[in-house]
């Protein structure tokens, strides 16, 4: 463990030598590193950046919590800090990609991403894109996608950054962060540490007798190292690493107060980048590792491992950009349930368009993945906007999309299905932007029919996965946001709803845990040395995997602080208070969540340019 850490370290120590050795004089242009690798391809898709005011409230908290307070955005929890899952637009967990820095970090075993083992902390941009996206990510991207990126100052200084926090349940939070930059070298060093009893009180349905919860004790503890370097005025190299270690009790089911299952998560992701900007067009080659490691119940042992290589051009000319580019990634998969070690090649080739039309944008694109043992399709897409109005715009997509099966739903033993086909899906999606000023706002309609649907289902004693689902999802999304400054007074107001259909068209029924009504809010307020945010979201009921209907329920939460100080070196202290309205309510079935609950944050800035 000590030393994965220590080579994490050990690249900045080398990077900086590095550069000593080759500092120019040459006068070197502003190089940015974008959020979204391929944003400007994504034309007619909702695309929303987390504000970065609202980013700085939940730096204590896991991405989960934060995508459900600032998006319409449904998270199901099996239980605070417990395992979370995100479903878009009606789709699953394992529809959603999630990316760090370019890299696709979902489970290659499970499909999908654990949104509380992400904390928010980690990352300096996070970026929500909507609808399919297959063209764009390969597998996983029917629902939409999640991008978390490092996002670099240069000319910066030196800067300090600390966070001491203590909550109900004994909760500690620890948060520390030292960047360095100058004209030709960014370092960014985070590391964090979080610890909790969770012994939140909860009354058992039946008798409403209140019990303190048992066995969901968690703690986790991780660092992040950024290095960027400008070698001339149009190169210049990118290295990230991520350390992340999770030891948690698993949250029993309500009543039970015997079991004390556990399970422990390691995740160490490298990345490095060259960047070379030229006459002939933009050149970007990528070479990254991720490992993962999960022991559960201190018997049962997943590990897997990705080595990923990237290579991509793209050129602008008058009217038209292109982007094209090969992926390569090899896997090594081992588990206790595998019959032996497993191993796998992915490649990816695509070709985006971008024609520029004054008032029209469109985008042409199309990939092709090629995977060991397996025959996937070729996925188009062909989006639009159309400036109707400098303030008003439309827009639309048109796509076909797809989803590898995972390494479980081929290999677990007993029950894993090595003739399992790909998910196949088809999209449209339209939708009416306006910005009038300080205000915005964004009305989607979406329409998505997915074929060969994978379900696990009982047989002879066991579960395997059948192609055996078809899924209609359609829905309407709206947000909007406004932000206003009126002398020392900042305010920005967010909010959106979703209203969302995913039917089985087998059993013309709802999908489990999809609620048709999603609704959140936010508002944040500045004024001099002070500051307030404050959140409310609504879920609407959901149908579980029986009979059995969980009814809606209300969040509201609400932070103040004050700022002492200067803008150089300032003492930041808040006090929150979350659940305020004390709702007893569960996102998935007999999984108890805390009530009232509270948390006061100690924060100290430093920065010297």
């Amino acid at each position: 463990m000590r030393k994965k850490l220590v080579c994490i370290l050990a690249l900045q120590v080398l990077v900086v030598l590095c550069v000593q050795a080759q500092m120019d004089s040459l006068v070197l242009q502003e190089v940015e590193i974008y959020g979204i690798p391929h944003a400007k391809y994504a034309v007619g898709q909702k695309v929303v950046e987390v504000d970065s005011a609202i980013l700085q409230q939940y730096q204590n908290a896991n991405l989960g919590d934060l995508i459900s307070a600032v998006s319409p955005v449904y998270i199901k929890s099996y239980g605070s800090n417990m395992a979370a899952t995100i479903s878009f637009r009606g789709t699953g967990a394992s529809h959603t990609g999630v990316f760090w820095n370019g890299l696709n970090i979902n489970s290659l075993t499970l499909g999908q991403t654990d949104f509380s083992l992400l904390p928010v902390f980690s990352a300096d941009e996070i970026n929500v894109q909507y609808g399919a996206s297959s063209t764009l990510y390969g597998s996983d991207a029917i629902g939409g996608t999640i991008h978390l990126s490092s996002s670099p100052d240069w000319n910066e200084g030196t800067a300090l950054y600390l966070n001491q926090g203590y909550g109900s349940y004994n909760t500690h939070t620890t948060r520390a962060a030292l960047n360095f930059s100058k004209a030709k070298i960014q370092l960014n060093t985070k590391a964090y540490y979080t610890s909790s009893d969770n012994d939140f009180e909860y009354q058992l349905p039946s008798t409403k007798q209140s019990f303190n919860q048992n066995n969901a004790r968690y703690s986790y503890y991780g660092l992040t190292q950024d290095v960027n370097i400008r070698l001339t005025s149009n190169k210049y190299i990118s290295i990230n690493g991520w350390y992340n270690s999770n030891e948690r009790e698993l949250q029993p089911v309500i009543g039970n107060f015997s079991d004390n299952t556990q399970q422990r998560d390691e995740n160490l992701r490298l990345t490095a980048a060259y960047h070379h900007n030229a006459k002939y067009g933009n050149m970007v080659a990528r070479t990254g590792f991720i490992n993962d490691y999960q022991l559960y119940d201190k018997a049962s042992e997943i590990r897997s491992r990705q080595y990923i290589n990237q290579l991509q051009w793209d050129k602008s000319f008058k009217r038209i950009a292109i982007r094209s580019g090969v992926n390569w990634k090899h896997i090594k998969a081992k588990a206790d349930n595998y019959d032996s070690k497993k191993t796998e090649d992915r490649t990816d080739g695509f070709v985006l368009i971008e024609y520029d039309l004054n008032k029209i944008q469109l985008t042409t694109n199309i990939r092709k993945t090629f995977v060991t043992g397996y025959s996937t399709p070729l996925v188009p897409s062909l989006g639009i906007d159309y400036k109707v109005h400098k303030h008003i715009k439309l827009t639309g997509k048109l796509s076909r999309n797809y989803r590898v099966p995972t390494l479980n739903d081929r290999y677990w033993d007993p029950g894993g299905n090595p003739l399992i086909r790909p998910e196949l899906s088809y999209n449209i999606e339209g939708g009416l932007g306006s910005n009038f000023g300080h205000f915005t706002m964004n009305v989607n309609y979406y329409k998505m029919w997915v074929t060969d649907w994978i379900v696990w289902v009982p047989v002879s004693g066991y579960s395997t996965p059948l192609n055996v689902k078809r899924v209609n999802s359609e829905g309407v999304e709206l947000m909007a946001k406004w932000k206003q400054a009126i002398g020392k007074l900042k305010m920005n107001i967010q909010g959106g709803y979703s209203y969302n259909i995913a039917m089985d068209i087998d059993v013309n029924q709802q999908l489990p845990y999809t609620p048709k009504h999603n609704v959140n809010a936010n508002l944040f307020v500045k004024y001099k040395h002070w500051n307030m945010i404050s959140s409310i979201r609504y879920v609407g009921q959901r149908q579980t995997l029986g009979s059995t209907m969980l009814k809606g329920y209300v969040l509201s939460d609400l932070e103040i602080g004050r700022s002492v100080g200067n803008s150089k070196n300032q003492l930041h202290i808040t006090v929150a208070a979350k659940n305020i309205l004390n709702e007893n309510y569960q996102t998935l079935l007999n999984r108890a969540m805390p009530g009232r609950n509270y948390q006061i944050n100690l924060i100290y800035q430093l920065k010297n340019q």
